[in-house]
């Protein structure tokens, strides 16, 4: 009667610990793609930023619908990003950023719609919101 009783003892035992072995890996899995999503999205806004704050006559030029893609990366393994501005009226451009983790495994996409300002010096942006989320 004790041999089956510490049988079941041990599969009882060892199921639990699998059980743990396994909330941990997922745990930890979900801890991962949370930091690489967060690294995506700072990329996202750096990309979007770095744009606006570089705002020329190469994007104030541009023909209606017509686009300017560009693409670069952030300092020590940062991620990098990609940045479209396209003309959608005659001062209105949408800013479209996707970032990317530095492995690339995890992707953000912000919009920025900004306006032109008149006297040639950069855009702005409009809305109260800095971004939102495109999908």
């Amino acid at each position: 009667m004790a041999l089956p009783l510490a049988v079941l003892t041990l599969w009882v035992m060892a199921a639990l610990t699998a059980a743990a072995f396994f909330a941990v890996l997922q745990d930890r899995r979900m801890s991962v793609n949370g930091v690489k999503l967060e690294q995506a999205l700072a990329a996202a806004e750096s990309g979007a930023t770095i744009v606006l704050a570089a705002w020329g006559d190469a994007e104030s030029g541009l023909a209606l619908g017509d686009s300017i893609l560009s693409v670069g990366w952030l300092p020590r393994g940062g991620g990098w990003y990609r940045v479209q501005v396209r003309r959608t009226g005659a001062r209105l451009f949408l800013i479209n950023s996707t970032g990317f983790s530095a492995d690339s495994l995890a992707r953000q996409r912000i919009g920025l719609l900004v306006r032109a300002r008149g006297d040639g010096g950069g855009a702005e942006r409009l809305g109260a919101h800095s971004w939102l989320y495109l999908f």
